[in-house]
């Protein structure tokens, strides 16, 4: 017979002999302890016995098995979280109770650390994400502005008004690097050369899912007879509450403009207008108003013809003819940056005596007009900010006009219903030869310089 089964025999002999003298609950630890195989859990149920029946029939064998087992109980225990915590719970009044407890304080202080060190990582990564996308969301709102105001100022600083894409382009490296790398990439068609963009986001509406929308403008390089004579900034506008320069008012101020809502779309469209001029001031915070001189004759209603002949894309590269594509998101806020660009090929020139002459005529719907550079000194009031639409940290005392080199007039249309769809501001370059004299009297146009 094994020691087991020798035990065993003995414990119910044992209990069938002290029945008559321990009470239900006693006998039915008991039984549970002699029939336990598990050792850690034998013990456990054993310190349970000694606890709540010290005065028991069976404290004598119960008690001397639980003291013998404890020295190894711990040893085997001491070293981990759980071992500590099962020791106290099997030794509640053991002879290592003391060092349990003090152990089990310095690891709860361990893992009081590791939570506060992991809560303080979760916290320090959800704000930068917050704060990133707060970043993320502001370049998105001043996109619209900043990419005009870059391109505004960078724009007229170039020398050779008047001159043809390959002769720019060959004295304006870095303007021409710029144009022609940084995305959205040029398209180079009859007459123009542009850079679409477009940001698609959403505006919330009250009690209702959120919108989406599309903003969408073209910067674009114009010539006539293969000469600059101007740039673009232009809003396409269908007539609908979500096109044209309202989109823009939409992004920044993340404000609806919906079709049942007439007093909403006027807000945006005085909002728009006043801060293209506050636009204009950031650029150019010398211009003046545009004198009756400079401001040219009203346009054809049928719009000015395009001027069919192709323009060689910036740079030398070939113009590409086909049919734009749809505009490329680019990075919102971001500033072109100068790198060296190599020298274009040179472009055929025009015959002589082709140089631009004459004021330009200005857009149709034109709201305001302002001129800047070298206009023989002409030029009305400076510009006056509307309340609300000053730009941020923006002191006209303070900023550094650009270099201008020409005379520019900047103007500001808006589309006409019925008649034009497009909006935005027009800068157009006025000729030397266009300038009245201070005897009232336009001087003579110069001739035309040959392409090298």
């Amino acid at each position: 017979m094994t020691r087991t089964s020798s035990l065993l025999m003995l414990s119910m002999f044992t209990l069938s002999s002290c029945a008559s003298f321990a009470s239900v609950d006693e006998l039915n630890l008991f039984r549970s302890i002699r029939y336990e195989r598990d050792a850690a859990r034998r013990t456990r149920l054993g310190s349970e016995y000694v606890t709540r029946f010290p005065q028991g029939r069976f404290i004598s064998a119960i008690g001397a098995e639980v003291s013998a087992a404890e020295e190894q109980f711990w040893e085997e225990r001491r070293s981990t979280l759980d071992g500590l915590t099962a020791y106290i719970d099997a030794y509640p009044q053991g002879a290592h109770v003391g060092e349990a407890r003090a152990r089990l304080q310095v690891y709860e202080a361990e893992r009081q650390r590791i939570r506060a060190d992991r809560e303080a990582r979760d916290r320090a990564e959800r704000e930068r994400r917050a704060a990133e996308l707060a970043a993320q969301n502001e370049r998105q709102r001043v996109f619209a502005r900043e990419t005009i105001v870059y391109w505004l100022r960078a724009t007229a600083g170039i020398t050779g008004w008047g001159n043809t894409l390959p002769e720019i382009a060959r004295a304006n490296t870095e303007f021409a690097n710029n144009f022609q790398t940084t995305t959205p990439a040029p398209i180079c068609r009859g007459g123009r050369c542009a850079k679409n963009y477009q940001l698609d986001f959403y505006v919330p509406v009250p009690n209702r899912a959120a919108l989406p929308r599309r903003l969408v403008f073209s910067y674009a390089l114009t010539f006539q007879e293969r000469r600059l004579n101007g740039y673009t900034f232009t809003f396409p506008n269908q007539g609908q509450p979500n096109q044209g320069l309202t989109v823009w008012y939409e992004r920044e101020t993340m404000t609806a403009v919906l079709a049942d809502q007439p007093a909403t779309r006027d807000t945006a469209n005085r909002w728009v207008l006043d801060n293209l001029k506050g636009i204009v001031a950031m650029a150019f915070p010398n211009a003046r108003e545009t004198p009756d001189a400079l401001r040219g004759e009203d346009p054809e209603i049928a719009g000015d013809v395009a001027d069919d002949s192709s323009a060689a894309a910036i740079g030398g590269d070939v113009v590409d003819d086909t049919a734009p594509a749809a505009g490329t998101t680019p990075a919102a806020g971001t500033t072109p940056a100068a790198t060296p660009a190599a020298t274009p090929a040179a472009g055929g020139a025009p015959a002589p005596g082709a140089a631009l002459s004459g004021v330009p005529t200005h857009p149709l719907g034109t709201q305001f007009s302002y001129v800047v550079g070298n206009c023989g000194g002409l030029g009305g009031a400076e510009i006056t900010i509307p309340e609300g639409a000053v730009p941020a940290n923006f002191n006209a005392a303070a900023q550094q006009p650009p270099t201008v080199n020409g005379c520019l007039r900047i103007d500001g249309y808006t589309a006409v219903q019925g008649v034009t769809n497009n909006e935005g501001l027009s800068v157009s370059f006025i000729p030397d030869s266009a300038l009245p004299r201070r005897g009232g009297r336009a001087r003579p146009a110069r001739p035309a310089r040959r392409g090298r």
